[in-house]
């Protein structure tokens, strides 16, 4: 009885961390947080101050004859993050929706019999019947059988609740690392401007490309 208490728990967590799981697969409103908002006004106006920085470099690399930091090179660069550097949250925004098309087409497909699956897929309301029944109780011969049984559904119970918790976590560091990198992404195009500083942007790609892959592989999966 003991162990089919804490399977009933360890399943009842579960599936309230697979509707928790949904919901942060399910949010995709990232430009429009406050913190994002408020931090991405911040750091696109300290980018557009770096431009006169960066054109001073030009200047003085084109007076001194550097070849990769001639004007000729970078002036192209320096205008097209110009103009992305004050859309670039609306630009990661569009990578996360098409990338959410294929998570909310997955996750339409499992929100609504999800729950009932994991119960179904462990036979835990069956089991629940036969230990309650009163020839189970009273017959010395199945007591073995119901022990054993009542263990092992509380061992996989627990392996689906901790996985799920795993998912959860994840998936809530997706929510807070799109909205760091977001707010970081005017920075993505200034550094991409100057050949000494283009691994700076090419890491902020890198990570974003990664984030925004997650959910769908995850709810996928």
């Amino acid at each position: 009885w003991l162990l089919l208490t804490l399977s009933r728990l360890a399943i009842g967590m579960t599936v309230f961390l697979l509707r928790f799981f949904i919901t942060l697969a399910s949010y995709n409103d990232f430009i429009n947080a406050s913190v994002v908002k408020l931090g991405w006004v911040m750091v696109r106006d300290v980018a557009n101050m770096f431009f006169v920085v960066i054109l001073l470099v030009i200047a003085f690399a084109t007076i001194l004859g550097i070849e990769q930091y001639e004007w000729k090179r970078s002036l192209v660069k320096l205008l097209l993050a110009a103009v992305f550097i004050n859309f670039s949250n609306v630009i990661a925004q569009l990578f996360i929706d098409a990338a959410h098309v294929f998570t909310i087409t997955f996750l339409n497909a499992i929100s609504a019999t999800a729950g009932g699956n994991i119960i179904n897929m462990f036979k835990l309301d069956e089991m629940m019947r036969f230990v309650g029944g009163q020839d189970a109780a009273n017959a010395d011969n199945l007591q073995i059988e119901l022990l054993g049984g009542a263990f092992i559904a509380f061992v996989f119970a627990l392996m689906a609740m901790v996985s799920l918790a795993a998912y959860v976590v994840i998936m809530l560091l997706r929510v807070v690392l799109l909205w760091t990198l977001i707010i970081l992404s005017p920075i993505a195009y200034v550094t991409q401007v100057l050949p000494n500083t283009q691994h700076y942007a090419q890491r902020w790609w890198k990570e974003f490309s990664q984030e925004v892959m997650v959910a769908p592989l995850m709810v996928f999966f």
